[in-house]
């Protein structure tokens, strides 16, 4: 029989996810958003091509800072995670909107790309075992669902701002002033406490290599965690649909800069619906089919951006961005539900991981297609995520028919 939260803990957990809440909206607060694509191509004058291999060099950086990090997160703490990953980010974001020249903008994507690192992954285990302490774990797809909705208004707001204030002053302003919400974002995350976790797991994490290795080990023994990683990777990567090719789509269409966050407001909203949505999705549809329609809207909007040459084409971001937003709370619950807290951080910054070497791989090749035709970069993006996602799709559901329930690979979630 479980036992109840006592006031204490539920005031506890209560009060963590507002703070939290206010963490992820100040750091989401990222007026640059709307313009950093034209900010590089027409402020900095470089090619779509350097743009691309300036992503490339970043998400290399952030992918070998994903699993170090989130093994950093499960040795000292959520907490300690946070603030490492607001401070590099920071200033990593300050530096890119001072940086005159191709090399120091690359250089100060270090920064940036170690910062967001840190972060990926942290805030999932965080939420995760907060509620989990105040006894409410079944809870957690619900309030993830929540915390995502949050972070994608806080994004579409100061993308909109920042698009106003690009055409009101200049391209480098909203940079510099989206370094300011950093400030904020550190400021909240000294106020997070952090939430206890269980001590004979904690004791497993004696070591930060003895993190690394139980992580890996879990995975080579997990199928259907490994596989849904995989598929969640293989189809995130549509993503760059929004945050790579959305902005030069617009300007292929001579829209007006200053329209830019406007234009990304229905995309947002639609990553709001799909996240508040997701946990009322799952509970329809089961986790196996909110996975598979997930896929198949995926597909969708890549093949309408593929093949429409029209700006109304920008209906296949607005069904990519709420096919992510409605898998992605019910993947990290279904990842939580089978790892145990000395290695929840490390196992969750797998999928950031793989997202980062995939758009390191395909930034330049997607740039090179690119600056060809802005189709051909979305059709070279439906292949890839079309084979890899496919495949990863199939692996994941047979592994997950044979595979025991999560109170069978977590015991500590029997209570008595």
């Amino acid at each position: 029989m479980g036992v109840s939260p006592s006031p204490g803990q539920l005031t506890a957990m209560n009060r963590n996810v507002r703070l939290l809440r206010v963490y992820v909206t100040s750091l989401m607060l990222t007026p640059f958003l709307a313009v950093w694509v034209v900010y590089l191509t027409d402020f900095r004058e470089l090619t779509l091509t350097q743009v691309a291999i300036m992503e490339a060099f970043f998400w290399t950086v952030s992918m070998l800072a994903e699993i170090p990090s989130g093994a950093f997160a499960d040795r000292f703490g959520r907490k300690s995670t946070f603030l490492v990953g607001v401070t590099l980010e920071g200033i990593g974001v300050f530096s890119f909107g001072l940086a005159s020249n191709f090399e120091l903008l690359t250089a100060s994507y270090v920064l940036w790309a170690s910062g967001i690192a840190f972060g990926s992954g942290n805030a999932q285990a965080f939420l995760y075992e907060t509620m989990k302490a105040g006894g409410r774990a079944e809870g957690y797809a619900k309030q993830q669902g929540r915390l995502q909705a949050i972070m994608m208004t806080s994004s579409m707001m100061g993308a909109a701002s920042g698009a106003f204030v690009a055409a009101w002053l200049d391209l480098q302003a909203p940079v510099l002033l989206g370094a300011a919400f950093y400030v904020v974002a550190f400021v909240v995350a000294l106020r997070l406490d952090e939430p206890p976790r269980d001590e004979e797991q904690l004791a497993a994490a004696s070591s930060y290599l003895a993190t690394l290795r139980a992580a890996a080990g879990f995975l080579r023994s997990h199928a259907p965690v490994r596989f849904v990683i995989l598929f969640s990777i293989a189809t995130g990567v549509a993503s760059m649909t929004e945050w790579l090719l959305m902005q030069p789509f617009l300007a292929s269409h001579n829209v007006p800069i200053g329209l830019f966050g406007l234009i990304a407001i229905p995309v947002r909203l639609s990553s709001v619906l799909g996240a508040l949505g997701g946990a009322q999705i799952v509970e329809w549809l089961g986790i196996r089919r909110t996975v598979v329609s997930s896929f198949v809207l995926t597909l969708g909007g890549l093949v309408t951006l593929a093949t429409v040459d029209h700006v109304g084409a920008l209906f296949g971001v607005m069904a990519i961005a709420v096919a992510g937003a409605f898998r992605q709370p019910a993947v990290w619950a279904y990842i939580n539900d089978r790892t145990s807290s000395s290695m929840r951080a490390t196992v969750l910054s797998v999928t950031p991981f793989g997202m980062s070497a995939s758009f390191a791989l395909l930034f330049p090749f997607i740039g090179l297609a690119s600056d060809e035709g802005i189709r051909l970069g979305f059709a070279v993006l439906l292949g890839v995520v079309t084979a890899a996602a496919g495949l990863s799709l199939v692996l994941w559901l047979k592994a997950d028919a044979g595979a025991d329930p999560p109170a069978v690979l977590r015991p500590e979630h029997v209570t008595s």
